[in-house]
């Protein structure tokens, strides 16, 4: 008798270790589907450039002119809006980096969605242009934009992915167009 209690022990404590390892299997799982699941869910310091990664940007990349690689460097930040198109300095686009560094995450929903779509929007620029100044193989063009919506506390930024087409962060910040207007366009 006592040889078939201590297998049933045995058998019992096999399931418990089972059971468990599956629990914490799930457990682990979930932690990271919820943290790192492509579910539009980025800091935005992880997502839009930061001042001092522009001043460094280097970076290769298709030239349309020359149909190969060119290495592409920084140009400039421009605000384009109802006063029309205006450049922006590094320190002032440094000042309201830091001043949006506390906005939330919001997840790309159809309500999020359809804000963005009522015609021209504000907007931030970050150009860049070939690292030759050589004319034949010149080229500019737009690295990342930053879209305010007509609520004024609502933008999007736009993220660079291997799939075609435009893919977007969204974030909330309360008064975020006015502040961008404040210390953009000084």
């Amino acid at each position: 008798m006592q040889g078939e209690g201590s297998k049933q022990q045995r058998d019992r404590g096999f399931l418990f270790i089972l059971i468990l390892g599956v629990l914490c299997g799930l457990g682990v799982t979930t932690f990271f589907v919820h943290y790192y699941s492509p579910s539009g869910k980025y800091p935005i310091n992880t997502v839009l450039l930061s001042p001092v990664t522009l001043k460094d940007l280097w970076y290769q990349d298709q030239n349309p002119k020359t149909g190969g690689q060119s290495r592409y460097i920084f140009k400039e930040i421009e605000w384009d809006g109802p006063g029309g198109k205006q450049s922006v300095s590094l320190e002032d686009y440094a000042e309201w980096y830091q001043a949006i560094s506390g906005a939330k995450n919001r997840e790309a929903d159809t309500a999020t969605e359809e804000k963005f779509r009522v015609g021209t929007l504000p907007r931030i620029v970050i150009w860049v242009k070939t690292e030759s100044n050589a004319p034949w193989q010149n080229d500019a063009k737009i690295f990342q934009e930053v879209h305010f919506a007509p609520d004024g506390n609502t933008f999007r930024v736009q993220l660079h992915e291997d799939e075609a087409g435009n893919h977007w962060a969204y974030f909330y910040l309360n008064n975020v167009y006015p502040l961008a207007q404040q210390t953009l366009l000084k």
